[in-house]
């Protein structure tokens, strides 16, 4: 019965490898996005909620991998020679799961640092279209005024 629950725990954790892996190549796509001239948000977008689904589908692998880990936690320190061989495999997968785990929180530090330049550029950009909009609005209204000359013999009493 046990056995059944560690190959459980083993196909969670290469489960758990794979959907690591995936939110990797996203983020991947992600760089790839930010990282261009123009970029398109709307892929980006997308690609977030690509990476959010698969964040829930992590957060349930790991809470069953807690509740059965839990279940048979006690068996396993019994028996430790009988499940060793699993013990070994299932500390090898959390280790490749770390690994996956590490590398995919620097690309998306990476990520963050990109994103937070573009959005500096963007904002530099819009001020100066406000800059550029307010002078030449100026402008406008003081050559308007140009060709307008105030009365100069108005009868201000009545």
């Amino acid at each position: 019965m046990t056995s059944n629950y560690i190959e459980s725990l083993e196909s969670s954790l290469l489960v758990k490898c794979d959907k690591l892996d995936q939110l990797i190549e996203l983020s991947e796509q992600q760089k790839d996005i930010v990282s261009s001239e123009t970029i398109e948000w709307e892929k980006f977008d997308k690609i977030v909620d690509e990476k959010s689904a698969i964040i829930d589908e992590l957060d349930k692998l790991d809470s069953g991998f807690d509740i059965v880990y839990n279940n048979i936690k006690a068996d396993i320190e019994k028996n430790k020679d009988a499940y060793k061989s699993h013990v070994v495999k299932m500390q090898k997968l959390i280790k490749e799961v770390t690994e996956r785990s590490t590398k995919l929180m620097a690309l998306e530090q990476r990520n963050k640092n990109t994103i937070e330049q573009a959005f500096a550029k963007e904002r530099k950009q819009i001020a100066s279209n406000k800059m550029t909009n307010k002078i030449a609005t100026g402008y406008y209204n003081s050559m308007n005024k140009i060709n307008y000359i105030d009365p100069q013999l108005m009868d201000t009493k009545k």
